[in-house]
C-alpha cells in the first residue's frame, strides 16, 4: 500500500471515524465460478486492507464484544497465510468502540531477523466509531452483499473460502437483533 495513502488514512480527524463495508464481484480465472464476492472496508472514504479479504464473521463479532479480531485475512480464511500475525484490537465503550490497528499489518512471513526489525517499528493506529453507526455500516454492507448474490447468476463465490449466502443472512439477522 502506498505510504501516502496510509498517512492520509490515519490523519487525526475531529469526531468519530466513518466505516463503510461494501461488496463487489471480482472476476476470476476459474471457469466454474462467476467471480468472487469480495468485501471492502473504507474508513473516512479511504480503502483499507485492500490486499486482504474481509472476514465479515470477525467484523460482526467485533460489533458486540472487545477483543482481537482478524477482520482482514487471507482468501482461505487463515490470516497467517498472508503474514498477518496480529489482528485488530477492538475495545468497547458505552457509546463507541476503538480499533487499534497494527502497522505494518503483516510481518508473519518474514525471517525472524526481518520480523524483529519490522516489529520494532510497528505502531498501533486508532480509529474511533460510534457503536450505532458501526453496526449500521456493517448491516448495510451485509444487505448489499445479499442483494448482489441474489442478482447474479450463477452466484459468485464468497470470501473467505467456505462462506455461504445463508451464513451472511444469519449474521445480518443476528446483528440487527444485537446478538452477533
Amino acid at each position: 500500500m502506498d505510504q501516502r495513502l496510509n498517512e492520509r488514512f490515519f490523519e487525526q480527524i475531529e469526531g468519530y471515524d466513518q466505516l463503510v463495508l461494501d461488496y463487489c464481484v471480482q472476476p476470476t480465472t476459474e471457469e466454474k465460478t462467476n467471480g468472487l464476492l469480495v468485501g471492502r472496508i473504507r474508513v473516512n472514504g479511504v480503502l483499507y486492507g485492500e490486499s486482504y479479504t474481509v472476514d465479515v464473521r470477525e467484523l460482526v463479532k467485533s460489533a458486540s464484544v472487545s477483543g482481537e479480531f482478524y477482520i482482514f485475512t487471507c482468501g482461505c480464511g487463515v490470516p497467517q497465510c498472508t503474514g498477518l500475525d496480529e489482528g485488530i484490537v477492538v475495545i468497547h465503550y458505552p457509546q463507541s468502540l476503538r480499533w487499534l490497528i497494527p502497522f505494518p499489518m503483516e510481518v508473519g512471513q518474514l525471517s525472524s531477523e526481518e520480523r524483529g526489525k519490522k516489529g520494532q517499528r510497528r505502531i498501533y493506529r486508532e480509529c474511533w466509531f460510534k457503536k450505532d453507526e458501526y453496526v449500521a455500516a456493517i448491516t448495510a454492507g451485509l444487505e448489499q452483499a445479499t442483494r448482489l448474490l441474489e442478482a447474479t447468476t450463477p452466484q459468485p463465490e464468497l470470501c473467505p473460502y467456505g462462506m455461504e449466502i445463508e451464513a451472511l443472512q444469519r449474521l445480518n439477522e443476528a446483528l440487527k437483533k444485537g446478538q452477533p
